[in-house]
Order: C-alpha cells, then structure tokens, then sequence
C-alpha cells in the first residue's frame, strides 16, 4: 500500500500517495494551477515556469509539475508572488550581477495595447506583472544608476550569428561592438522618444561610456564619434 502524504494547498487539506506532484494533488481537490509544457502523457519537463507555486519554507518559488508532495507542506497557488513576475526591487539587484535583459511597458492581456486597457486584469491575463514601469520610466532609473540601455539590433543585420557571432564573443570582441551600438541607439532613442526627465537623465551615463570607448578603443573613436555627431543632427539607423 502506498504511503499517504498529507498537505495543504491554499488552506485546504490533501491527501495523496507519497510520489506524488504538487500539481496532482490540486488537481484534486480541484485547484487548477496554469501551466503550458506540463501533460499528463508525457515526462515531466518543468522548463516554462507557468506552474510555478510558493512552498513555506522555501525561498524560490517551484515548478508544481515537477514538485514531489512532502509530510505538512503548506502551499499556496494565488499569492501575489506567485501571480505576478519579478518586481521592480528584484531588477534592481539582478541587473548588476549580469543579467543585461528585460522588458517595460508591457501588457499582456487580450487587447491589452487598446487605447481602453489601461490597467492589469488577472482573469484576461497569464499572469500579472510585478513590474508595469513604463520604457521611459525604466529607461530613467538605469540611467540615473550609471546603466546604459542598448536598442542595437546590428548583430542579426550584419550576420554576426551562429560561429561568427560565438568566435567574436570567445575573444571578447563583441562587447565592443555592443557597447558602440549602445550609445548610438541609446542617443537616438533618447532624442526621439524620451521624456524631459529621461532626457536629462541621459546625459552622465553617455558621457562615462563615452570617455571609455575613447580609452579603450581609440582606433575606432574617431569614427565612433563621426556617427554620434550624425545621430546627434538627425540621422538614423548609424551602427558598427
């Protein structure tokens, strides 16, 4: 006979045989969880993170596709962790540590990019967003923070992809071209869609990246600085 695990899930009481999963055992007692890889005919994938519910106890939020049931677990499927994704104050500490990509003003809903949807709405979302700061808003931060924001889109456009573009990153190359698209893209960005705020923002973080495309790469500063004066009169779409 199987071992029976006894559980809660949103303040209800479970129970289930010992392997089973979390997402199982709400199934039964009619918690549907949202998830997107998980099937029941399949092995368990636990990769897309749609299933994802908080364990008391446990610091990271977990897969409940791929989460074995354990004695007095206390789990929770609708907490504002759970429902929404990484908050502003999360950005802010992972961003240093080397994670160079996010998102902003972003809306997820049917019909969300309509003129009348202009707030979240859980039941016409996947989830909710921890963080709606606007492109601009988000922009200004990291600029105030001394953090460049890239719009580059060279690397596709002039084939640097597949080998070429893993040769270039293995000898450090790339960065350099990415940190020279930064600021013209930023620049650009900045002139034609930014905010007063932003604007005015922007100016400190051009110049430190700036001064040190000037000492690092000053084989190239010359031309660097051609295309900036042309960005700066108008132009568009300048990049190595």
């Amino acid at each position: 006979m199987n071992e029976l695990i006894n559980l809660t899930i949103d303040g209800y009481q479970v129970q289930v045989p010992k392997e089973t999963t979390i997402f199982e055992a709400a199934k039964k007692i009619n918690i549907n969880i949202p998830h997107l890889c998980y099937h029941e005919s399949l092995s368990i994938y636990g990769a897309c993170r749609v299933c994802v519910v908080e364990i008391e106890g446990r610091p990271r939020l977990e897969p409940s596709c791929a989460t074995l049931v354990e004695e007095g677990m206390k789990v929770k499927t609708n907490t504002t962790r759970v429902k929404c994704t990484e908050p502003a104050d999360i950005r802010r500490e992972v961003i240093p540590l080397g994670v160079i990509q996010t998102d902003a003003s972003t809306r997820i809903g049917i019909g969300a990019y309509s003129e009348e949807y202009n707030h979240q709405e859980a039941e016409r979302q996947q989830f909710l967003l921890g963080d709606t700061r606007s492109l601009d808003e988000l922009i200004r931060k990291l600029a105030l923070n001394g953090q460049i924001t890239s719009f580059c889109t060279a690397g596709y456009r002039c084939g640097r992809t597949g080998t070429r573009i893993m040769d270039l990153l293995k000898t450090g190359k790339e960065r350099w071209f990415c940190k020279l698209n930064a600021v013209l893209t930023f620049r650009e960005w900045i002139d034609d869609f930014a905010s007063r705020e932003t604007k005015t923002a922007r100016e400190k973080v051009i110049q430190k990246e700036i001064a040190e495309i000037k000492e690092k790469l000053p084989e190239v500063f010359p031309k660097f600085v051609e295309l900036y004066k042309r960005i700066k009169h108008g132009e568009k779409d300048l990049y190595f």
